[in-house]
């Protein structure tokens, strides 16, 4: 048995073998053309979040709720027609893709301000003590909007009002609907609105708060509610203040007229009309009162005769410019004086007497007798109950009104 067999043949096996082998060259793997090249290759995922994509902060760029409704619908009938959907397939009318634009407009906001809760629900768990909302007792519906509970869902009523849906009053949508719905009733008040919004299915957190802001900042509102502004009245001309005697300075207005009974007739009693001017002192408030018996230029200076004669010189005459004493009004045809005309002109520069128009709307220039001629009314009414006086009856009344206006002095 040979253990490391004979030296010899080793030796000569070796040399035969080491002559048949042939030496390669050694080359590179990466230099080799016939092997395939290692590539390193990376791997990204992107994961694409809807709520980033299209959040409710770009609801911040609409003013009405209504433009934002129709911003959505016009992008979900975009994506349809993109979709190229198939012309056996019932395409959704304007009023459904309003609906739907509606309430996906609801859900988003909703999945932003309230994830807690609606993850809550969808797993069957009980709402946090924290939750601003467990007092409404909500629930997810059908549609997966966040509603309000309660215990009207056996009545008759439409379910949007048994279970209107949650809106968080602290996001921008509820200023919108609040504008909506507050302009849908025609700028009323709080309890409208608050009103408006129930019956169309929305609750909003704290709305009544909200609703009374909104109202404060709505010009509208604001116009239709607002204070009238007063005028500053300018100060008073001085024909009103310089002291002098009563009836100095004058200021005269014309009112009626009244229907008289003048004299007694087969068929009954003719009836006449009554006209009264009434004089007031500027400076004493004093009155004197004179009727006429027609609107006429020589009625009118009759009057002004006898009151001359009564109370003296006159200075100045203050009147409105009213259709009773405007000389513009002959087209009209109707009953006035005209203070502009040549007899009346010729009888106040003989007495050397100036009339002073009043500009309109300038009650400090010299308007007391309206008082005066609302006093005297009353004492008509009350003393002369009939509908028909006689005409000394008109005098005598017009006398005791220029006493109690005289006596409250």
């Amino acid at each position: 048995m040979w253990i490391l067999g004979p030296h010899e043949f080793i030796s000569k096996c070796e040399q035969r073998t080491a002559s048949s082998e042939t030496s390669y060259p050694l080359v590179q793997p990466s230099d080799d053309k016939e092997l395939r090249p290692i590539l390193n290759v990376h791997v990204s995922k992107t994961s694409v979040n809807l709520q980033s994509a299209l959040g409710s902060h770009h609801f911040e760029r609409f003013s009405e709720w209504s433009r934002l409704v129709q911003s959505i619908a016009f992008l979900h009938r975009y994506v349809r027609n993109r979709k190229r959907i198939s012309t056996e397939e019932k395409k959704p009318n304007s009023v459904e893709l309003y609906q739907e634009a509606e309430l996906f407009v609801i859900r988003l906001v909703q999945n932003e301000v309230y994830e807690t809760e609606i993850s809550n629900m969808e797993q069957n768990l009980c709402l946090s003590k924290n939750s601003n909302i467990i007092a409404l007792n909500p629930y997810l519906d059908s549609r997966g909007v966040l509603c309000v509970g309660g215990r009207l869902n056996k009545s008759n009523l439409e379910i949007h009002e048994k279970n209107p849906t949650i809106i968080p009053g602290k996001h921008y949508i509820a200023k919108l609907l609040i504008r909506h719905y507050h302009e849908t009733v025609c700028h009323q008040g709080l309890h409208f609105t608050e009103g408006a919004l129930r019956k169309a299915g929305f609750l909003i957190t704290g709305a009544k708060r909200l609703i009374q802001s909104f109202i404060h900042r709505c010009v509208t509102c604001r116009k239709l509610r607002g204070t009238l502004e007063i005028q500053k009245m300018a100060d008073l001309p001085s024909d009103r203040l310089e002291p002098g005697p009563p009836f100095c300075n004058v200021g005269i207005d014309a009112f009626g007229p009244w229907h008289v009974v003048t004299r007694k007739t087969r068929g009954g009693s003719a009836q006449s009309k009554r006209w009264a001017i009434l004089f007031s002192c500027l400076t004493t408030r004093a009155v004197h009162i004179e009727v006429v018996e027609e609107m006429s230029s020589s009625a009118f200076i009759n009057a002004l005769r006898r009151f001359v004669a009564i109370r003296g010189k006159v200075k100045i005459f203050r009147s409105d410019r009213g259709t009773n004493f405007v000389g513009s009004t002959d087209h009209l045809k109707i009953d006035t004086v005209n203070v502009e005309n040549g007899p009346l002109r010729d009888f106040l520069y003989k007495f050397g007497t100036v009339w002073i128009f009043n500009p309109p709307h300038s009650s400090h220039g010299g308007s007391v007798g309206e008082d005066y001629w609302n006093f005297s009314a009353y004492i008509r009414l009350y003393a002369f109950n009939s509908r028909w006086e006689k005409s000394n009856s008109r005098r005598s009344c017009d006398i005791h009104g220029r006493g109690f206006c005289n006596y409250k002095q």
